[in-house]
């Protein structure tokens, strides 16, 4: 199904249009399951054994961008600051972040 975003009036401005997958919660193609928080992550990490080594490696800098989001971040997602500090500091292929994320995925958030 796709609509039209429009006011309350029933004006379109600016014109805007939004696709709306049926059956799913997916909005302009993007899953809601398909966000994974931090502490998705670090319970992920736990279960592999590596949080530790992850964490021991965030660099003390409270300015630095893993250091934020590792502390403050709301999400995790592939191609941002903490994804890559993640798999560059464990040494993770794709295959292996992929595998990760997944199931970080399926811990509760």
């Amino acid at each position: 199904m796709t609509g039209v975003v429009s006011t309350t009036s029933g004006a379109v401005y600016p014109p805007q249009t939004i696709s709306v997958n049926p059956g799913t919660q997916a909005l302009n193609g993007v899953l809601a399951t398909s966000i994974i928080t931090v502490g998705q992550v670090k319970r992920a990490l736990i279960y592999n054994g590596v949080l530790q080594t992850v964490s021991d490696a965030v660099p003390a800098d409270v300015t630095n961008a893993v250091n934020m989001e590792w502390f403050n971040g709301l999400s995790v997602k592939s191609g941002d600051s903490l994804y890559s500090f993640i798999q560059s500091t464990l040494g993770y292929s794709n295959a292996q972040m992929s595998a990760l994320m997944s199931y970080a995925a399926s811990q509760q958030v």
